[in-house]
C-alpha cells in the first residue's frame, strides 16, 4: 500500500556551535524520513535507516540549507564538526537540499535528529515501548496507483488489531464502566464486547438526555445520532444510567451519552476506572494500568453522586475502554415523538 512509512516530532533546540548559541527548532525524524520524502542532499549525505537502529547510540545531525548559509557560511569543512544539541554532543553529517523546511507547517526547523535519540534532546522521554503514549507523527507515500481510500481501510484493520491488544487485559473485570463507577443501569444493558465495528451502532444514555428528549421510560430502543440535527439517526439507544456527575461536583448533570471504544475508529486513549476497597493511593503505587495518567479519585461525601461506598475509592487511568459525550445529540424515539438537539 506504502512505498514508504515515517516518524517526526518537532522538538525545541539550544545550539552551541562556533562559539555561538542559539535556540531554534529541532525535528526528530525516522530512518525513513528522507527516503519516503526523497529529499536530495545539498553536502554529504543526510539520515538515514542505518541511522536510526538503537535508542541513544547515533548522535549525528542533519542541517537545513538556510541554517548551513547563515552560520556556517555554506562552508563544506562543516561535514564531521560537532555541535551540541541540548547539550548534547552531535556530529554533522550533511546539509539537506535549498528550499526544504520540513513537513510541519509554521515550523522551520533547523537541524534533523534521529528519532532515537529522542531522550537526548526531550530529557525524560525514554519511551519508545509505551505503546499508549502518543508523541510521534507519521505520513507515507502512497504506491503508484494507490488510493487514500484504500490506505485509510488497511491501516485500519492495523490500528484496531493494536487497540484489542491493549485493551483485551483490561476487558477481565473491568469492561463495566458504570458498574465499577457505582452507576446505576436503570433500563437495558450496558456495552459488551460484541459491540465492535461492523456491529449495530449502540449508546447508552443518561436520565438527563431522557428528560431532554422526553423518552419517558422508552429510551432504550430509541435512536439518535451524535452529529449534526440532519444526521442520520445511526445510534440505537441500548441502556438508561443514572444521573452522575461527569467532572466538576458542583456543576449539574449534562445530557450525556456513551458508545462503545471498539465502534470509534479514532479512538485514543480514554479514562477507565478500578474499584477497589482499600486506599486507592496504594494501587496507584503498585503501577495499576501501567501508566503515569493514573489518579485517585475519592468518594464526594456531600454529593454521593460517584456510587461509591464508604470505603471505597475510585481510581482513574488512561486506557481505551469506552467513550463518553454531552454535546450534539439528536435523537428520536416512538412513531410521533419529539426530535431535538441538546445543548
Amino acid at each position: 500500500m506504502f512505498t514508504g512509512l515515517a516518524a517526526h516530532q518537532l522538538f525545541s533546540a539550544n545550539l552551541a556551535t562556533r562559539g555561538q548559541t542559539m535556540n531554534a527548532d529541532g525535528v526528530l525524524v525516522s530512518g525513513s524520513y528522507v527516503p519516503t520524502l526523497r529529499v536530495p542532499p545539498a553536502l554529504g549525505r543526510l539520515l538515514a535507516p542505518a541511522d536510526d537502529v538503537t535508542p541513544g547510540a547515533h548522535p549525528l545531525v542533519g542541517l537545513s540549507h538556510a541554517f548551513w548559509v547563515s552560520h556556517f557560511g555554506a562552508s563544506p569543512n562543516v561535514l564531521s564538526e560537532v555541535i551540541t544539541v541540548n547539550g548534547q554532543a552531535m556530529t554533522v553529517i550533511g546539509v539537506a537540499a535549498r528550499g526544504f523546511e520540513g513537513t510541519t507547517l509554521g515550523a522551520t526547523p533547523r537541524i534533523f535528529v534521529p528519532i532515537t535519540m529522542r531522550a537526548a534532546m526531550i530529557p525524560g522521554r525514554n519511551d519508545f515501548e509505551n505503546r499508549r503514549s502518543y508523541w510521534a507523527y507519521l505520513f507515507a507515500r502512497l504506491k503508484p496507483g494507490g488510493s487514500l481510500e484504500q490506505a485509510q481501510a488497511a491501516l485500519a484493520t492495523h490500528y484496531r488489531s493494536i487497540i484489542t491488544e491493549v485493551e483485551a487485559p483490561l476487558q477481565t473485570g473491568m469492561s463495566d464502566l458504570f458498574k465499577t463507577r457505582g452507576v446505576a443501569l436503570m433500563a437495558g444493558r450496558d456495552v459488551t464486547r460484541a459491540d465492535a465495528l461492523g456491529a449495530p451502532k449502540v449508546a447508552i444514555v443518561n436520565q438527563a438526555v431522557a428528560r431532554t428528549f422526553n423518552l419517558g421510560d422508552h429510551a432504550v430502543g430509541a435512536r439518535m445520532s451524535a452529529g449534526r440535527a440532519a444526521a442520520a439517526l445511526d445510534l440505537e439507544i441500548v441502556g438508561l444510567v443514572r444521573d452522575a456527575k461527569y467532572n466538576a461536583v458542583k456543576d449539574a448533570v449534562p445530557p450525556q451519552f456513551f458508545t462503545p471504544c471498539r465502534q470509534d475508529e479514532t479512538a485514543g486513549a480514554s479514562s477507565f476506572y478500578v474499584r477497589t476497597a482499600g486506599d486507592a493511593t496504594a494501587v496507584l503505587a503498585s503501577g495499576a494500568g501501567g501508566g503515569e495518567s493514573a489518579r485517585s479519585e475519592p468518594a464526594d461525601r456531600e454529593s454521593g453522586d460517584d456510587g461509591l461506598g464508604d470505603d471505597e475509592a475510585a481510581v482513574g487511568v488512561v486506557a481505551p475502554v469506552v467513550t463518553g459525550q454531552h454535546v450534539g445529540v439528536a435523537a428520536e424515539h416512538q412513531p410521533g415523538a419529539t426530535r431535538g438537539r441538546a445543548r
